[in-house]
Formats: structure tokens, sequence, C-alpha cells
């Protein structure tokens, strides 16, 4: 801090320290603690007083400095007191596998007699669902010798067109369920058919309800 003139006058620095002169001049001594008081006491007030608004300053940055600190913290509090609500859909899902088939239909000169030829051998299928709704299983057909079909081994004897279709299967219960099948064919004949050795004409599929 700058010292007025008229106090400098009156020190003089040794070490870095102000220090007041015996006497200055024709000024006696006592003028030059009177002087020096008067301007000491100026000093010490604007000292104060820059001191007072130093340390005003100094408690009003503290006090802002803990409201920013604390306003984070007061928000994190009050946020941690909502609940969160969080929702799941699950999506239905149905998978069919093919165990086993057989690759043909052999219908003989019998068979073309009596309209309808029987598949010795079953078609087995693994259908996996999570839907309690069930399922539709899927019959396409791709056989130009047949006009119906006949499938055993849903409950009940089903009868499909010559282009096939659809049949409801209920569902086993909650979660993922898997259901081995067993189906049995009787494919009626066209009248077109003729006897030998045919590919296996019906294709599967499963869809979730």
């Amino acid at each position: 801090m700058a010292l007025s003139t008229s106090l400098l006058n009156f020190l003089h620095v040794t070490d870095g320290v102000y220090r007041v002169k015996a006497a200055i001049g024709s000024v006696s001594t006592t003028s030059a603690l009177r002087v020096f008081g008067q301007s000491a006491t100026a000093l010490c007030l604007k000292t104060k007083k820059e001191v007072s608004f130093a340390a005003a300053g100094s408690v009003l940055f503290m006090a802002m400095a803990l409201g920013f600190l604390c306003a984070p913290l007061q928000a994190v509090a009050s946020s941690g007191e909502n609940k969160l609500q969080v929702s799941a859909t699950i999506l239905k899902h149905a998978s069919l596998q093919v165990m086993a088939q057989p690759s043909s239909v052999v219908v003989t000169a019998a068979d073309i007699a009596r309209g309808y030829v029987d598949v010795s051998s079953p078609a087995q299928v693994a259908v996996q669902s999570n839907t309690q709704g069930g399922y539709v299983l899927m019959f396409e057909s791709q056989g130009e010798f047949l006009r119906q079909t006949l499938v055993k081994g849903l409950g009940t004897d089903v009868q499909l067109s010559a282009s096939g279709g659809g049949v409801a299967q209920r569902g086993a219960g909650r979660g993922m369920s898997k259901t081995l099948l067993d189906l049995g064919f009787r494919f009626i004949l066209s009248e077109s058919a003729r006897q030998g050795v045919y590919a296996w004409p019906m294709r599967l599929s499963v869809t979730p309800l």
C-alpha cells in the first residue's frame, strides 16, 4: 500500500521496516510525531476500511462457494428419493425343428385304386414357443399328385386342402416350452396321380399367437 507524502517525510526505511525519524530539518520531534500520528491514523483507518471490505468480500465468496457446492448435493439427494419404474416387453417367439420325416412318397397301383396313400413313417417335429396363446402350425403342400391331406397326431385328425393350411395349438404355459410331435399323413390322391415315387410334398412352419 502506498504511504502519503507527509508520512514519508517522517519515516525512513531500514531492512524493509518503516521507522520514525527523530527530527527532520527545522521541524521538531513533537510536530513530526503529531503529523506522523495523523497520517498513521488516516492510514490505519484506510487500512481498516480496506481490511473490512476484504473481509466482507472473503465472507461473501465463501458463502457463494458453499452455495455452489451444496446445490449439487441437494439435487442428488432430491433425485435419490424418486422411484425408478422399469417395464419390459417379452416378444412372442415360436420355432420349429424337423427331427425326422420321410424323403419321398411311394404311390402304388393299389393306392391309386383306393384313392389315397398312407405314409408308413411319421414326421417328427419339435416346436418351441413362449406364448400362452399357443401357436399355429402351418402346412404347405407342394405335391401335384394329391388333392387333400389328412394329418394325425394333433389331438384330432385335421383335413387340409390341396395347398395346405394351418392348425392352432395351445400353449404349454408361461415361459419357453418345447413340444415334440409325431405327425402321420394320409394323402388323398388327385385324378392325375400316377404310380411312382414323389418327393416329400409337405413343408412345415410355425407362427406364435
